[in-house]
């Protein structure tokens, strides 16, 4: 029996194309549509007839759907790439240029020698502002091991560096593209010859992150009139990175007011440049205390509220408590977890006290930072503490799975005693919070349960869930069991 017959019979009549054979055609293989993907019945005709006869009339590829080709350039055969390439080609379809410039890496020469010359072609000739969309796509070409960026790069560099196109490329600085923006921004490095003022003031207007971090270490030379001309502008300044640049230039060169400079700065939006006014201000804290007690105290937006909070917190001074307490009692959860963050930062000795509190806040927010806090400061919360809380927030699912994600956290038995609390959730919390539980209690492993639990520990827990109702190779239902013999022993 030979080896095509050997498959034919195997797969139950149904022969499968190997190295070697006849090339395939429809009327000999009809599963072949499916094996190629070919499910367009118009197109999947004339790509037979192509295979079979090497050749087809243009008339032919013109009346296929251009979308379907461009669909067919992925596809895992390499003679179906090929004829999608064709087809593009005899239709002269632009819009596919990007997915066209993929091919140009194809592992079949073919395939790449069509892809060439598609794209030099489109380059040429296709409209400027589709040109700029494809930018990220042909520059990836630089990466790509067997593609041809150097023609490539030559033809889109005639065309992008025209003197015509200058101020096309300009405005492809604002493009909705991050990628696009990039490259139109290295074309106009290379097609203006700006100033470094000009060059900031062009990223500014752009409005992109990136141009403007590329152009902060510029900020750094620029004059001091120019650098206070930027401060006064500073509401067009939307990028930190500049931002930072200016204020850091201004300070250190000590142009202008300094003290409305700190002022500026303390109450930026940006993280990174609060803490920089809080260390030009390190040997003064006194200053900072007097700023954050004046917000704090007046009626200001609770932005500039919960950045003072920030900065008490950081400050870590005993005579800040009590703004920070007061805060704690707002009516504003935001500001109530921005105290409690503050607090639990520099006030070890009363840090428990707080979390405790904040354990009854009506806004579940609040409630979710205390068991961050928690974890984080290694306070664990204690059973007796949860116990009450559990017992008011019964009807509230979102804090029973909180607990059992933050009981997730600590050492076993602990960890298990609080998930017991779980048994005191109201009967509409019980169905959907089960599935939590569950999880929980599938997680565990002999390995991490090496020591026995407390007496009161073993009998919250016992009385929850019995290990009898555990799965029987569960971790957990081992060590529960041995902890029961131990205890009958005893008694």
């Amino acid at each position: 029996m030979s080896f095509p017959d050997f498959l034919s019979k195997l797969f139950k009549s149904v022969a499968i194309p190997i190295a070697g054979m006849q090339t395939p055609s429809d009327s000999q293989y009809p599963w072949g549509r499916e094996v190629y993907g070919l499910h367009d019945t118009a197109y999947s005709d004339v790509y037979f007839a192509w295979r079979k006869d090497q050749s087809i009339p243009a008339a032919r590829l013109q009346a296929l759907s251009p979308t379907t080709a461009i669909e067919r350039l992925d596809n895992r055969s390499g003679y179906v790439r090929e004829f999608s390439l064709r087809v593009l080609m005899a239709q002269d379809w632009a819009d596919g240029l990007q997915p066209v410039t993929k091919r140009l890496n194809d592992y079949v020469p073919i395939n790449r020698e069509l892809s060439l010359q598609l794209v030099l072609h489109w380059l040429a000739h296709m409209p400027f502002e589709s040109l700029v969309d494809a930018l990220p796509a042909l520059y990836a070409l630089e990466t790509q091991s067997r593609a041809d960026f150097q023609q490539v790069l030559a033809a889109l560099q005639a065309r992008l560096l025209a003197p015509q196109n200058r101020d096309l490329v300009l405005v492809g600085t604002s493009h909705g593209s991050a990628k696009v923006r990039f490259q139109c921004w290295r074309l106009c490095l290379a097609l203006y010859d700006w100033s470094d003022l000009e060059k900031v003031e062009r990223t500014i207007e752009s409005g992109d992150s990136a141009l403007a971090r590329s152009v902060e270490p510029l900020v750094y030379k620029l004059a001091d009139s120019e650098l206070q001309a930027l401060l006064t502008q500073r509401h067009r300044l939307k990028a930190m990175a500049l931002r930072r640049a200016v204020y850091l230039s201004l300070w250190r060169r000590k142009l202008g007011d300094t003290d409305e400079l700190f002022s500026i700065a303390l109450w930026d939006p940006s993280f990174s440049i609060r803490w920089l006014a809080r260390h030009w201000s390190k040997d003064q804290p006194q200053v900072l205390v007097a700023a954050y007690r004046r917000v704090l105290a007046e009626p200001v937006s609770i932005r500039l509220k919960r950045y003072a909070l920030e900065g008490v917190g950081q400050l870590g001074r005993a005579d800040t408590m009590d703004c920070c307490e007061a805060a704690l009692l707002d009516v504003n959860p935001s500001l109530r977890k921005a105290a409690l963050v503050a607090l639990c930062s520099f006030a070890s000795a009363t840090r428990y006290a707080y979390l405790t509190q904040a354990l009854n806040d009506g806004d579940l927010a609040v409630v979710r930072m205390c068991f961050e806090l928690s974890l984080n400061t290694g306070d664990h919360l204690a059973y007796d503490d949860l116990l009450p809380v559990v017992q008011a927030r019964s009807q509230e699912l979102d804090f029973f799975v909180r607990l059992v994600e933050y009981a997730s956290h600590v050492s076993v038995w602990l960890s298990i005693h609080l998930v017991s609390l779980t048994r005191l959730a109201g009967a509409d919390v019980q169905g959907p919070l089960k599935p939590h539980v569950d999880n929980f209690l599938n997680r565990w492993g002999r390995q991490q349960i090496y020591f026995a639990p407390s007496k009161k520990q073993w009998a919250d827990v016992d009385a929850w869930i019995p290990y009898e109702t555990l799965a029987p190779r569960s971790a957990l239902r081992f060590a529960l069991e041995a902890e029961a013999k131990r205890m009958k022993a005893r008694s």
